[in-house]
């Protein structure tokens, strides 16, 4: 007979956070991004969760390897200063391979952005082929500010929506920075109310 087992327990997520810093998240966006990031480490995920950051502008940057120390993260963030175009589907190819390394046995990826992709070599394309031979979850948030911009840098909602929805994850969008920590709480709610299905033949 096939073997089912069951537990309550918490499965540890390898969770890689990847935060624009491009040129249109100046001043009061950062502070309240890294604000939301300090608080989703501290307070939203398990002890036994690890994680990595990952900034991009025009191009991506591992600013924490693989950790379970805030105090880490939050000394690399608060030495950021944004500048540049955004290259949000080269950045979730490159954390791709970062996340597959992971201890834990689940794994995911957070990516926050308030722009349009205008820097990546790589195309939606190309970063929709790669999650098919991946195993995170994709979760976005998406800063839609109402304020006026040039159509070719306000964020993508849609495009964003194509990506998350396609590895089991979900696009949050927001239309400020300050709603950031409600956004991030409710991904966290999302990521520890999954469950892994096992099957055992004889």
């Amino acid at each position: 007979q096939p073997i089912t087992q069951f537990t309550n327990e918490p499965i540890p997520i390898g969770l890689g956070l990847l935060l624009d810093i491009s040129d249109s998240m100046f001043g009061p966006r950062i502070r309240d991004a890294r604000m939301a990031v300090t608080q989703f480490l501290t307070d939203l995920i398990a002890p036994t969760d690890s994680y990595f950051v990952m900034t991009f502008n025009h191009a991506p940057r591992l600013v924490v390897p693989w950790t379970s120390d805030v105090a880490t993260v939050g000394g690399a963030l608060e030495a950021i200063r944004p500048s540049g175009g955004t290259s949000i589907y080269d950045t979730v190819i490159r954390a791709l391979p970062v996340v597959a390394a992971r201890s834990p046995e689940r794994g995911a990826i957070v990516l926050i952005s308030d722009g349009a992709d205008t820097a990546s070599d790589a195309t939606l394309r190309d970063v929709r082929s790669a999650l098919l031979r991946t195993d995170a979850f994709v979760f976005a948030v998406a800063i839609d500010s109402p304020v006026r911009q040039a159509i070719n840098t306000r964020v993508n909602p849609t495009a964003l929506g194509e990506l998350t929805g396609q590895s089991g994850g979900h696009t949050e969008v927001v239309p400020d920075t300050a709603e950031l920590p409600g956004a991030a709480a409710r991904i966290a709610q999302q990521l520890h109310r999954q469950h892994l299905l096992g099957y055992a033949t004889p």
